[in-house]
Order: structure tokens, then C-alpha cells, then sequence
């Protein structure tokens, strides 16, 4: 195309022109170069090679003959181009894996007002440190809290517990609804900045307070207070008869 031919050549590749043809005597020359690619990783070969085509006639004068030359610039001939590229070895990536468990320290409620401890403990299950944790919890307002561990990365196996500076605090709403439901999330971060989210989520129910109810041996309580009541009625309607007996017997005599 406007007198430029371009071929394509993946890696340790090669490949050859295709045939010119000439119809007449001359010198034809060439240059011979790469195009850089787009790998930003990549140094590309910016060598030039020249080519030269001598077309004769030949000697009994029924043709032309051609003989070429490819050298770099003020060099000695070579056979052919070569270009070599310089890659930059990248190591291969690893994504951070993590656990997450949303905890409490209640394990119940009972009325609006009352206070809800949450904590999480985060587990690396991966096989490359965690330098950031990045937090939300709605439930307490907690919008993208960072937490920096590059001073001290959670390592391959290691757990990290979390405690929450501000506690819940139980509604009318919650209290009707019998129950606390919360949904924490937390995305784990590496030094290349790749991130793995996790999810768990934490019911705190509402603590059911029965009416007390008498046991079966507290009413014998109450019968026995009846019963000695009653018996103390009766020995004073006895007493009063028996001084009511004596004082008929008294005047009898007089």
C-alpha cells in the first residue's frame, strides 16, 4: 500500500516477503524495519536494515537477472533481518482470598434502648498477604471504613478481629419486629490493589420474658396460710364460748 508492504510476526516467529518482479535493469533499494507494539512491557527492536536489488540483463540477452544485498548501515552484509524485543518479566498475579464472620457480644434483647456489640473476624484463606480492609455496615452507618494493615499485612492463614467503637442501639421497630438483622461487608485488598469481597450476615433476636407463673409446691403455700387462719378463727370462737360457759356457770351459782 503506497509502496509499503507489512507483515505480521508473533513471537519467535519468521517469515519471508513475497517475490518482486522487475522488468527492467536498475538498482531498487529498501528499508527493512519493526513497528513498535503496544505492550507497554516491551522494548522493540528499532533496527533498520537496508536492501538492495541489482537487476541486469543477462548475458545471452534473453532476460534479467537480479542479486541482492541486506546490510545494516555502514556494516557487512547479512543473510537476514532479525529483530529481538526485550520484555519486562512480570510475575504472575494472585488475588486475595479472605473469610469474613459478623459476631456479637449479645446474644439477645429485650427492649428498645438496649445496646448490640458487634465485631467480625476476617481469615485469609489466600495465598498472598492483605494490606487493606475496606468496610461498610449500614446497619451502624459505616460507610468504606479503611483499615490499613501494610504496617502489618494479614498473612496467608492469619485471622484479624475487629471490634466496632459504636454500638447498635435496639428500636421500637426491632422490638416489634422480634428481631435485629444485620448485613456486614468487607472487601480484602493486596499491595497489586486486586481486591476479594466478602459477605456475612448476623440475626439478634428478641429475648421472650414469660409471665411469672406460680410453681405447683407455691400454692401449698397459700393453702397452709388459709388453713392456719382458719384454724385460729376457730379457737377463738372456742375461747370466747368457754368464757361465755363460765360466766353462765358463775351467775348460776350466785
Amino acid at each position: 500500500i503506497d509502496g509499503v508492504y507489512t507483515v505480521s510476526v508473533t513471537g519467535a516467529g519468521s517469515t519471508s516477503f513475497p517475490a518482486i518482479s522487475y522488468d527492467r535493469v536498475g538498482s531498487y533499494t529498501y528499508t527493512l524495519y519493526q513497528e513498535p507494539g503496544e505492550n507497554d512491557k516491551a522494548v522493540y527492536d528499532d533496527t533498520v536494515y537496508l536492501l538492495t536489488v541489482y537487476v541486469t540483463n543477462q548475458e545471452n540477452g534473453t532476460g534479467l537477472d537480479t542479486q541482492w544485498v541486506l546490510r545494516l548501515p555502514q556494516t557487512e552484509d547479512k543473510q537476514e533481518a532479525e529483530f529481538t524485543n526485550f520484555y519486562e518479566a512480570v510475575l504472575p498475579v494472585t488475588p486475595p482470598l479472605i473469610q469474613l464472620e459478623k459476631l456479637a457480644k449479645e446474644s439477645s434483647f429485650a427492649n428498645a434502648g438496649d445496646l448490640i456489640h458487634y465485631y467480625f473476624i476476617v481469615t485469609n484463606d489466600g495465598m498472598v498477604p492483605v494490606v487493606k480492609l475496606i468496610v461498610n455496615d449500614p446497619k451502624l452507618g459505616i460507610d468504606n471504613l479503611i483499615i490499613d494493615l501494610k504496617q502489618d499485612p494479614l498473612m496467608p492463614g492469619e485471622t484479624y478481629t475487629y471490634e466496632f467503637s459504636q454500638a447498635y442501639v435496639v428500636t421500637q421497630a426491632d422490638v416489634e419486629a422480634g428481631k435485629v438483622d444485620n448485613t456486614l461487608t468487607v472487601k480484602g485488598e493486596n499491595e497489586e490493589e486486586l481486591a476479594y469481597e466478602a459477605t456475612d450476615d448476623l440475626t439478634i433476636t428478641r429475648e421472650q420474658i414469660l409471665p411469672h407463673i406460680p410453681k405447683t409446691g407455691e400454692s401449698r403455700t397459700y393453702w397452709t396460710g388459709i388453713a392456719a387462719l382458719m384454724l385460729g378463727g376457730a379457737v377463738a370462737l372456742i375461747l370466747i364460748n368457754r368464757r361465755r360457759n363460765l360466766k353462765i356457770q358463775e351467775t348460776d351459782q350466785e
